[in-house]
This record gives C-alpha cells, sequence and structure tokens, in this order.
C-alpha cells in the first residue's frame, strides 16, 4: 500500500497515520488480514513469519491459548 498516493481510499478515509517511518490506524474496532470480518483486535487468517521475539508490553503472566484452544507443539 503506497500511502502517499491520495487516490487510495484507504489513506483518504484519515485511519492511517505515519509518522517517519512508522505507520499505525487509528480505528477503534478490530483489524483483519486475510478477513473481511475480524473477531479480534487483530485477526489473521494464514501463516505469520516473525523474525524476531514477541515481548508483552508490561511485565506479568500471560497464556497462550485459553482453555478450549490450545498450541499443539511448543519448541
Amino acid at each position: 500500500m503506497n500511502l502517499s498516493n491520495t487516490s487510495n481510499n484507504l489513506y483518504n478515509n484519515n485511519k492511517w497515520i505515519t509518522n517517519l517511518s512508522n505507520i499505525y490506524n487509528t480505528n477503534l474496532g478490530n483489524v483483519g488480514i486475510g478477513t473481511n470480518n475480524p473477531i479480534n483486535k487483530l485477526h489473521i487468517i494464514g501463516n505469520i513469519s516473525i523474525e524476531g521475539n514477541i515481548i508483552p508490553i508490561i511485565n506479568s503472566n500471560f497464556n497462550l491459548g485459553s482453555s478450549d484452544y490450545k498450541w499443539k507443539d511448543l519448541f
């Protein structure tokens, strides 16, 4: 997505903000990648590749999954 292209509808609706090399969305609802109906703050359909660590913002304990949806394997 080229945010400098003002003909882009996503850019024109003022939901996307750029600050130097950062981009963020001011949408107060959910964001979906690969779905038109996201049910969580970030809902992704497909694989996710991450280089680096996933680090919680606060120093606390967090769950991976839930009692209904558990991770198959953790290595």
